[in-house]
């Protein structure tokens, strides 16, 4: 009895492990998002006062280069200050995957349809992190309006987290404005679903606009070690660390699944081999026979809740084994067709 209480608790625990790893899988795959973009606004005046709208990008996974409209004060003249947004699809902890981006802005004078000047790019996530350059309006001062953007470029095996944005303005008039005072940095989103940074101003006296604005990213990085690669027929280079680590998983997940089946079986008598959901067995006399008669004891009630945490653990393996040949191959064949559309 104390051997088959033993066996009982053994095999409880060993389902609870079971359930754990499906638990953390589900939340690897499905508790976080991997969209956001971003958006700038601009005041007059006081911090805040005399808004304009705020301008957004598209969204980072719908678009590899997209730039938000103009924007800028309430009447599109002579801003004071700026702050960004970033604000992810749904809420939860920002990663992206097999997807490089960098920040951009620009800057215009005189309305939103007016030219900018030239564009300014932080560093890549994947490379570095910093403020991009300030950018100017096309006749050199006196900025009217920004816009900002977001490029990016297909890096299998990159996974990014933690990013922070940061907003930077200049007045070239005034000398007395350090530039810790005029910037700020915000992030990272944790589970929230936006981030936004303080307004921020360049100078000590609001009469004089401001000249130039710059943008800031940070993250935190890491590529997959590629111990070997294939060229696949569009090109891409293909990344196998990340995916053979969740094969392990799911691997030793099954592996736990059969040994909780084969020690049901030892425990209630099944013959080894047979099928959880067959009639259960009892040695009798060295013979092995069906067990007759009416009712329920506590052996059937749990040997029923092993099998259906067992049945479950299948039927998740099976789904998230879906997910995997998803992340394996979809990104490369959606990647494929919008090369083949441009």
């Amino acid at each position: 009895l104390f051997s088959t209480a033993v066996q009982i608790r053994s095999i409880i625990m060993l389902s609870f492990s079971q359930l754990a790893v499906i638990a953390a899988l589900f939340t690897s795959v499905y508790g976080a998002t991997s969209n956001f973009r971003l958006g700038v606004q601009l005041s007059d005046g006081s911090l805040g006062g005399n808004a304009g709208g705020w301008g957004y990008t598209e969204y980072l996974q719908d678009s590899s280069d997209t730039f938000s409209a103009y924007t800028g004060d309430n009447n599109y003249y002579g801003p004071d200050s700026v702050r960004l947004s970033l604000q992810t699809e749904t809420a939860g902890p920002l990663i992206i995957e097999n997807v490089d981006f960098r920040f951009k802005i620009q800057c215009n004078d005189g309305s939103a349809t007016a030219t900018g000047g030239v564009i300014a790019y932080t560093p890549w996530a994947s490379e570095s992190i910093g403020w991009s350059d300030f950018v100017l309006p096309a006749d050199g001062s006196g900025l009217d309006g920004v816009r900002i953007g977001i490029e990016t470029r297909p890096l299998t095996g990159l996974t990014v987290t933690d990013v922070q944005i940061g907003i930077s303005i200049l007045d070239l008039t005034d000398t007395s404005a350090s530039l810790s005072e005029s910037q700020n940095i915000v992030g990272p989103i944790g589970d929230a679903s936006e981030l936004i940074t303080e307004w921020v101003f360049a100078n000590t006296n609001t009469g004089v606009h401001p000249d130039g604005v710059a943008i800031y990213l940070s993250a935190t990085s890491t590529i997959d070690p590629c111990v070997s690669i294939d060229v696949d027929v569009d090109g891409l280079l293909e990344c196998s660390a990340t995916y053979a680590e969740d094969v392990a998983a799911f691997t030793a997940l099954q592996e736990q699944v059969e040994q909780n089946t084969r020690r049901i079986n030892r425990l209630t008598g099944y013959p080894e081999g047979s099928s959880a959901m067959q009639a259960p067995f009892v040695q009798d006399g060295g013979v092995l026979s069906h067990v007759h008669g009416s009712g329920m004891n506590n052996r059937d009630l749990f040997l029923i809740a092993s099998v259906f945490v067992n049945v479950f653990a299948v039927a998740v393996i099976i789904m998230l084994g879906c997910q995997l040949h998803k992340a394996k191959h979809g990104y490369k064949v959606a990647n494929y067709e919008s090369e083949s559309v441009h």
